[in-house]
């Protein structure tokens, strides 16, 4: 199969120069070159950084970059006004298209970007490709650069920016339509559950989406103390690393599953690699997902039970506990997840 993961790599030069560009790793067999597949530098300035890159399910790669401000603060004293540049690069020839900016006034509630972003892309025909070759249309269409997909990202909000409001910031998760910056789809608060890890995505299958199921999001959260403001299931686990489930769409907002047992917040090989999805496709019915994350030097599996023609979330089951192999190197050089051939 022909499939090659994307980079975004910043080369410094000699002569001090230096270069943004997204490189290609082809990993079929037989092929171990890399390509520098688009230069970046005519949107990427000095003291910018890119803050997220996804497949938009056709063949481009989308960039949400954030622009270094102009300065420090907005006329009226308040914050500057935090800045979104958007651009489409194409998978066949690297030609970069942009996309409506996104820009946040510091009239309104602050926007900070969060330690991690969460890297997920949700069309609704995530699972349809055999369908597809059979030319059995399922989902929303997934051409035309991805009209219906959703870009769901971690963000902290704060009220009374430029004031002398002490109010704490706000974890939210937002999902917004990935080709029109600022259509919000949903925008549900995560107080109380500490987020501490990007979380994954689990599109619905086929079935799910024709019954309105939306997906889910799982993550790590941190166990603050038992008190009105944390979730119950946190007693007694203060510091505990504990799994976050959010069915998309979700007016409630995420829950807290439960503590994970021998955790700790400060883990930094959990907190960098969050949990990783598996789901195997088999009809007529997928097979069970599964979620696993790497806590204290062991992986814990826990199978994902859903119940419903939509696949309404009802619990995680535990299944295997084994002992891991160390992590050489820094844990943020190091990424996860399922592989299928």
């Amino acid at each position: 199969m022909n499939v090659s993961m994307y980079f975004v790599a910043r080369e410094t030069c000699a002569d001090n120069s230096a270069h943004t560009a997204i490189i290609a790793v082809p990993t079929f067999p037989g092929v171990t070159s890399m390509r520098s597949l688009s230069l970046l530098d005519s949107v990427v300035s000095e003291g910018d950084e890119v803050a997220h890159m996804m497949w938009d399910s056709t063949c481009n790669l989308i960039l949400t970059i954030l622009k270094a401000p102009a300065n420090s603060s907005s006329a009226n004293g308040g914050l500057a006004p935090l800045s979104f540049a958007r651009h489409e690069v194409s998978e066949y020839d690297g030609e970069i298209r942009p996309l409506p900016a996104v820009s946040f006034p510091p009239d309104m509630p602050s926007w900070q970007p969060s330690p991690h972003w969460l890297a997920g892309l949700s069309t609704g025909s995530d699972f349809a490709e055999d369908k597809f070759r059979k030319g059995d249309r399922v989902g929303p269409p997934n051409e035309l650069n991805c009209p219906a997909c959703v870009e769901h990202t971690l963000e902290v909000w704060s009220d009374g920016v430029g004031s002398a409001s002490d109010a704490p910031p706000d974890a939210r998760i937002v999902g917004r339509k990935s080709l029109a910056p600022g259509g919000v789809v949903f925008n549900v608060s995560a107080h109380g559950l500490n987020l501490a890890s990007s979380l994954a995505f689990l599109p619905p299958n086929n079935s799910e989406y024709s019954a309105g199921g939306r997906g889910m999001l799982f993550g790590l959260g941190v166990c603050c103390e038992s008190a009105p403001s944390c979730p119950p299931g946190c007693a007694g686990h203060a510091g505990a690393l504990s799994l976050v489930a959010y069915s998309v769409g979700d007016a409630d907002g995420p829950v807290l599953l439960f503590p994970i047992a021998h955790s700790a917040a400060d883990d930094p090989i959990a907190l960098s690699l969050g949990v990783a999805i598996d789901r195997k496709i088999t009809y007529p019915a997928p097979s069970p997902a599964r979620l696993t994350v790497l806590v204290a030097g062991r992986l814990h599996t826990y199978l994902i039970e859903q119940e419903g023609e939509a696949g309404h979330f009802v619990k995680l089951t535990p299944g295997a506990e084994v002992a891991a192999q160390p992590i050489a190197g820094e844990p943020w050089n190091t990424v996860w997840g399922y592989v299928r051939a």
